[in-house]
């Protein structure tokens, strides 16, 4: 966790989401549209809470990156907790509620390091799905607190839409073991949700349902890989939380543990389920198994109560400390050799932030001499630093192209049209594309627009205009900020008094 603390307030985008999150909370706090038409060269497919939390938060701190990265700070820690507390609440016993609590962020840092304090709504989504569900126990499903863990959880679909495991491994769960609160807990829940979903209808119409639905492309690679890369990253969490499966049929188990193994067996095969669908669509990363990393834990803890309590395995007296201890022992040293490996990277890249924000603040200098208009980005936070209005969402612009929702002509009217004098992509200059476009767009850009600059972080480029004598490529960087002033300052005499501004 060193490098992104140490880069929580800096200049440096961690990935494409921050940049897109930070304009869409900007967007909410303005009072601007949150869905646009299906042909905008900019979408959203996420529901709206986090965008207006992230923009009041961001309003006070003055940067909606850096109010999102709290957030999310925030949001893991309190999933953190509150692993610990449902635990308490279902009846384990405190060192193994707290061990498995220690273990979840431990295994979640591993898992997902880019997610550690980073602009994203996910977390937040958690937080809320993990806070209705720990009242719920905490308070013996009493009618406060079904109503309140409804709310909770909704509120947590209204920030991300499907983390929708919880959710139904709850109610399975309540119907299998508190039959007597399944009628009130499902109208409760259906009152909460059809409220939610009249208020978004009332404030985005059906705009707000097909942007939900936008288009991706799908590959069963990228879901083969994703299930790897889990089951690679946390196999030990999940070979024994496998032992939660024993718990839910062993009479030699308490009651309340055997209860609560049920459920984090419903919750993992749930959330695999969607995870492995989830991850099958391009753009989806490691996020699609958070519920199945919280649910593997959870089960973990199962496993441990389960042997804490009953008879000894290996003798007729006594009980099972020492395999307990063993296995917590295994785990601790698993997690602290892994963190004893990172060490020396996380030492370099701490060291070496500074000079990354350097190069990165320099090119936002220059992509703010573009002026308001004059730039668009792939690497969306650039330009939300620059002031640079959410020009194309390069992304979800090139999943329509893709899968043919929009028409590839649409290129000429985006990048061809002289809509913006710089164009920032995330690639090295010795590759002008964007991974994110499909080759008609790339061959346009490189027509249309020359390389001025150049980080390991991305390339910066120029469009072509008329110049005698001189190759774009020639030219200082200096000097193309002082024309792109020249031109900003024109292209305002021209709104005020009509006249044409030169090509240069």
């Amino acid at each position: 966790m060193l490098e992104p603390l140490d880069s929580l307030f800096r200049h440096i985008p961690h990935d494409y989401n921050e940049g897109w999150n930070a304009y869409w909370a900007d967007i909410a706090r303005q009072g601007g549209s949150l869905y646009p038409p299906g042909d905008s060269p900019v979408a959203n497919n996420y529901p709206p809470l986090s965008f207006y939390l992230i923009g009041a938060l961001g309003k006070l701190c003055g940067d909606n990156i850096f109010a999102g990265r709290m957030v999310s700070l925030l949001s893991l820690l309190l999933v953190t907790l509150n692993i610990g507390l449902w635990l308490r609440a279902a009846g384990t016993s405190a060192p193994v509620a707290q061990f498995t609590a220690a273990l979840f962020i431990a295994a979640f840092v591993v898992y997902a390091p880019d997610y550690v304090a980073t602009n994203d709504p996910q977390l937040l989504a958690h937080a809320f799905m993990m806070s209705g569900t720990t009242i719920l126990w905490r308070y013996d499903f009493s009618r406060k607190a079904m109503a309140a863990g409804a709310c909770l959880m909704v509120l947590g679909g209204l920030t991300k839409h499907l983390l929708i495991p919880l959710p139904l491994a709850v109610t399975a769960w309540i119907a299998l073991y508190r039959r007597d609160r399944l009628a009130t807990w499902l109208w409760m829940s259906a009152l909460a949700l059809a409220a939610a979903l009249a208020l978004v209808t009332w404030l985005y119409g059906t705009a707000f349902f097909h942007s939900l639905a936008s288009s991706r492309t799908y590959s069963r690679l990228l879901s083969r890989r994703g299930v790897i890369r889990v089951w690679k990253t946390l196999p030990v969490v999940h070979l024994l939380g496998v032992g939660a499966v024993a718990a839910c049929v062993s009479r030699l188990v308490p009651s309340a543990v055997r209860r609560f193994a049920t459920l984090t067996v419903l919750y993992g095969l749930c959330s695999l389920a969607i995870g492995v669908w989830a991850s099958s669509g391009a753009g989806v990363d490691r996020n699609a198994f958070f519920d199945f990393a919280i649910a593997a834990c959870l089960a973990v803890g199962a496993t441990l109560e389960q042997l804490r309590s009953r008879p000894a395995v290996f003798a007729s007296h006594g009980d099972n400390t020492l395999l307990v201890v063993a296995m917590v022992a295994a785990f601790a040293a698993s997690y602290a050799v892994e963190a004893f490996v990172q060490l020396p990277r996380e030492l370099r890249l701490v060291a070496g932030e500074a000079s990354r924000e350097a190069q990165y603040k320099a090119q936002i200098a220059t992509i703010a001499a573009a002026g308001p208009g004059g730039a668009a980005c792939e690497t969306l936070s650039l330009c939300y630093w620059a002031g640079e209005p959410f020009a194309v969402d390069f992304f979800n612009y090139g999943q329509k192209l893709a899968t043919n929702a929009i028409r590839s002509q649409t290129c000429e009217r985006v990048f061809a049209e002289g809509s913006f004098e710089l164009l920032e992509l995330d690639a090295p200059r010795s590759q002008i594309m964007s991974r994110r476009l499909p080759a008609s767009c790339n061959h346009l850009i490189a027509d249309r627009f020359t390389a001025i600059s150049a980080t390991p972080y991305g390339t910066l480029l120029r469009r072509q205009h008329i110049h005698p004598g001189a190759e774009p490529d020639e030219w200082g960087l200096d000097e193309v900020v002082k024309d792109l002033a020249q031109q900003r300052q024109c292209r305002q005499r021209q709104q005020q008094d009509g006249g044409r501004c030169p090509l240069t």
